[in-house]
């Protein structure tokens, strides 16, 4: 990829350095409560260091002797829990420290005053973690020799976890991304994780695939990445690469009371977070521990590019599994190439290539094609394979078939401020922009009515707090003239709530499960975060180049239905929710949602006059790791404007 995690990278090495036996992560919160410190509330992660929860209650007692001291309002074991493991507290823990949390009910600014009429100062703010910090370091010096000797004690114990049960997890990239899998390869590395690459093929038994079902003997080529699970990381090996993480039957029964009861379940993050269905990479899992013919990964394993066949006479082509092959083409056509991408797949020269594969046409480009794409190549590490001829083999489209998407570059708008929810439209951002190297625009949510919207082509539209919320800020006129804009020719992307949206202005006619009359009064339970098997369309262009066996990441309640009526072409639905036996799923769901979520729209595209609004009920660029859901993205924004 062309950018990476700077940020993110400049912090783990000094943890992955330091080795800390104990770490706290201090935030501020809302004003409603005064401070909390750990211990935290159900669920913890069954993979979870024991170390770090018996330490939990050891700073707890300190941490409530000292505030207690100061006379400040706290509470522990309540709203935060270390089920999912990417916060910076788990993520310590499953490092090996006793990993802690902060949290201090914000001053808004200098003062704030209660509503019982007491004023909290800043002062005031800063006093209480002070304290707790003060607290933790005297204890963690009064209790240094247990402390080590525990910490030490835990690693060993990881290790002898990782020498029972499933004891090795293998990642390949039979059908996905190489990149992606590359990157997470380089992930578990960075994160202190001890990595193999098979140097001759190795055959496993009693081997799982990443849904869990058994696929029993397999063989393995040469090039396949191993993590045997003996080794101190071993917790946070379990919890990235498990298929499935079960939520504790206690807490369940808790939240399902809550559910009934109108209140939040305290379901605090997502419920499904399995790295190779989040990066949509194979990924497999054994208790076999034969010896293998391997050698450990010391080095980034992003993939170098390659330009198989020398110069082109005809074309350039750039197999669909490489997301970056898309960016990478409109880059070339930025700098006057002319290039298009394949809706299916097609056989050239013996080889194969699957849809969204991306054609250069050399033959018609000026001689600086050879070193343009050489660049772009080594920008983004991509396979590219050079032809002499656009004639396919048997029945498959040859490189100028009417399955070609000829491309230009779009000009992309990212709705912003007021009424957008902020995370969402910086997951978006980071996508474009830090992953991809594509170009987009902040358009601030009130200045639909007055920018000049004829300079998009494209309008992203994130996450948002409601139509109320947008229409407060963009007014009528605003959203009249998007509904206008698409109409006369944009194409506008809608991701989860923003979704409603579109409902909302009539511009779609996708319909919610909620609109029948017989399902109106049905209590609405949102899934928490789990990723459903799907059904793709594949003769729908939204979905080249996206990998078999695609998960949806399901994050809400929203259950879209396509319209009622005969099949119509302006009105298509690119991604569903597997049905029958087909219907599995990681994470967490309720029984109505097992009943209720099959079938239901994942994917869709309307034609609105002479324009097309892109929806997806959920949000394609979750937090930023949900990496599989890039080159939908990437289709609707990209490829929208110019898509059949």
């Amino acid at each position: 990829m062309p950018h990476t995690h700077k940020e993110t990278q400049a912090r783990v090495p000094v943890l992955q350095a330091w080795r800390p036996q104990a770490g706290i992560d201090s935030h501020e919160m809302g004003s409603d409560v005064e401070f909390y410190v750990d211990p935290p509330t159900g669920p913890v992660g069954p993979f979870f260091p024991e170390f770090a929860s018996r330490w939990f209650e050891s700073f707890g007692n300190a941490h409530a002797a000292s505030l207690d001291t100061l006379g400040t309002d706290y509470m522990t074991r309540e709203r935060y829990n270390y089920f999912y493991p990417g916060y910076t507290t788990s993520y310590m823990s499953y490092q090996g420290a006793v990993g802690m949390l902060y949290e201090q009910g914000s001053s808004r600014g200098l003062a704030l005053t209660r509503p019982d009429g007491t004023v909290r100062t800043l002062e005031d703010a800063m006093q209480n973690p002070y304290t707790a910090f003060t607290a933790a370091l005297e204890h963690t010096a009064s209790e240094r020799e247990t402390l080590l000797t525990e910490y030490v004690q835990a690693h060993r114990e990881a290790i002898a976890d990782g020498e029972d049960g499933i004891q090795r997890y293998v990642l390949t990239d039979e059908s996905g991304d190489p990149h992606l899998l590359a990157e997470a390869v380089d992930l578990l590395r960075r994160n202190g994780i001890e990595v193999d690459r098979l140097t001759e093929s190795a055959q496993l038994s009693n081997v799982q695939d990443r849904t869990g079902a058994s696929v029993g003997s397999r063989s393995f080529e040469a090039g396949a990445y191993v993590v045997d699970a003996a080794q101190p990381r071993n917790r946070l090996i379990r919890a990235l690469l498990e298929p499935n993480v079960p939520v504790p039957q206690d807490f369940l029964e808790e939240a399902r009371a809550r559910v009934d009861r109108g209140e939040n379940p305290r379901f605090y993050d997502i419920t499904a977070w399995s790295l190779p269905m989040l990066f949509g990479i194979e990924g497999y899992s054994t208790p076999d521990d034969s010896g293998l013919n391997a050698e450990r990964v010391t080095a980034s394993a992003a993939p170098e590019s390659v330009i198989n066949g020398g110069e082109a006479s005809y074309a350039y082509l750039i197999d669909g599994t490489q997301t970056a092959g898309l960016p990478a083409l409109l880059h070339l056509k930025e700098r006057g190439h002319r290039v298009a991408m394949l809706q299916e797949g097609t056989r050239v020269n013996g080889d194969d290539y699957t849809s969204g594969t991306g054609i250069v046409y050399a033959g018609q480009s000026g001689a600086s094609v050879h070193d343009d794409v050489r660049a772009v190549a080594e920008q983004y590490g991509l396979q590219v394979d050079a032809v002499g001829t656009g004639l396919a083999t048997g029945d498959r489209p040859s490189l100028g078939s009417g399955q070609v998407i000829y491309l230009d570059t779009p000009s992309v708008g990212l709705l912003a401020e007021e009424g957008i929810q902020a995370y969402s439209f910086g997951w978006a951002w980071f996508t474009l922009d830090r992953q991809y190297d594509v170009d987009a625009s902040v358009l601030r949510t009130r200045s639909l009515g007055s920018a000049n919207l004829d300079e998009y082509d494209t309008i992203v539209m994130p996450e948002t707090y409601g139509t109320e919320a947008v229409q407060r800020e963009a007014g009528e006129a605003g959203l009249e003239r998007l509904v206008q804009w698409v109409q006369d020719g944009g194409t506008l992307v809608t991701l989860g709530s923003g979704t409603d949206v579109a409902r909302d202005l009539e511009l779609i006619t996708l319909r919610s499960w909620y609109d029948d009359e017989e399902h109106a009064d049905s209590l609405r339970v949102s899934v928490p975060g789990a990723m459903v098997a799907t059904d793709i369309d594949r003769n729908h262009w939204l979905t080249a180049g996206v990998p078999d066996g695609f998960h949806g990441l399901v994050d809400s309640e929203r259950l879209y239905l396509p319209p009622e009526g005969p099949p119509n072409p302006s009105q298509r639905a690119g991604i569903r929710y597997a049905t029958g036996g087909d219907f599995t799923y990681s994470g967490h769901m309720w029984s109505e949602s097992e009943a209720r979520v099959p079938g239901a729209v994942f994917a869709y595209e309307e034609r609105v006059g002479s324009g097309r609004v892109i929806a997806f009920a959920e949000d394609l660029n979750y937090r930023g790791y949900f990496r599989s859901g890039n080159r939908l993205f990437l289709n609707a924004v990209l490829v929208g404007p110019q898509a059949p």
